[in-house]
């Protein structure tokens, strides 16, 4: 190997690093969104319902988000937190606000 392939790997890997940095920071601010796209239409369709299953809920937020169970499981404590949504006794869900 000469000097100059051991030179231009040891700058790629400064800039691999900083790539997937940047990747998991993306992926980290999108986990942290709360479903501003999508918000209104989750409302509507938990108002509708007037008592679900955590199930039902983190399907919609699925269905509507396009994003996977882990993300719609965070959605959902994120709800309970800011009192959009709250536990009934018995372990179903209603829209509060």
């Amino acid at each position: 190997m000469s000097a100059g392939d051991e030179e231009g790997r040891a700058r790629d890997e400064p800039e691999d690093r900083v790539e997937q940095a940047l990747r998991q920071a993306i992926e980290k601010v999108k986990r942290r969104v709360l479903i501003g796209d999508y918000f209104d239409e989750l409302a509507h369709r938990c108002r509708l319902k007037e008592v679900f299953t955590r199930e039902w809920l983190i399907e919609q937020i699925m269905e509507l988000s396009g994003e996977d169970r882990e993300y719609a499981e965070s959605v959902v404590e994120r709800l309970l937190k800011m009192d959009y949504i709250m536990e009934r006794p018995g372990g179903d869900y209603e829209w509060i606000r």
